[in-house]
Order: structure tokens, then sequence, then C-alpha cells
């Protein structure tokens, strides 16, 4: 693949490591998408704090097909976070909603 389909999101691999109360965050992708992912990624990159968390939350929850959360922390979770990161999930499966906004989506 030379090229990717700039109306289309790209493509690339998130990976999440707790650290000491921090998120530490690694985005993966081959190199020809670099410039997509950048602009992708430019809101997230360029926040920082309980801002990016909460970009990064979004992100997980419109885009990655495949997360886990610990049941443990799902558990202490209240009922309307659970029922809103569920109804955000389901309602952004055909496409992202990136103007929804509700402090319920944080997962950090």
């Amino acid at each position: 693949m030379d090229e990717i389909d700039v109306t289309e999101t790209p493509r690339l691999t998130l990976s999440l490591f707790p650290a000491n109360g921090n998120v530490l965050v690694a985005f993966s992708f081959v190199e020809n998408v670099a410039p997509y992912v950048n602009t992708y990624l430019d809101r997230i990159l360029s926040s920082d704090g309980y801002y990016q968390k909460y970009l990064l939350s979004k992100l997980i929850l419109q885009s990655c097909e495949n997360f886990v959360i610990s049941p443990t922390y799902y558990n202490a979770l209240s009922q309307d976070h659970k029922d809103a990161l569920l109804k955000f999930f389901v309602d952004t499966i055909e496409g992202n909603d990136s103007d929804h906004e509700d402090e319920n989506l944080y997962l950090f």
C-alpha cells in the first residue's frame, strides 16, 4: 500500500500503559500514513492532563475495535457512567461523533 485514502481514518495501533498514576501511550503505524496520523491525532497530541486523557477516552470508545477494562475498575463506576460509556460506544459504531461531550466518557 503506497497511499492511504485521506477520507478514511488512518489505521494505527494504540497501546496504553498505566504508570504511577499516569498513562503512557504508544501509537504505532506504518511510515507512509504518518502525515495523516499526525493530523488525526493533533488535538490529542497538543493537549495535556485531564483533557488529553478525555480525548484519548473518546478515541478509544469511538475507534478501537477491541479494548479491555479491568472488571474491578468497571464495577466501581457509577451506573450513569457505565450507561454513558455504552451508549457512546454503540452510537459511534458506524461513525465518529467528535462534537459529543460528556464527562462520563472519561476512562482514566
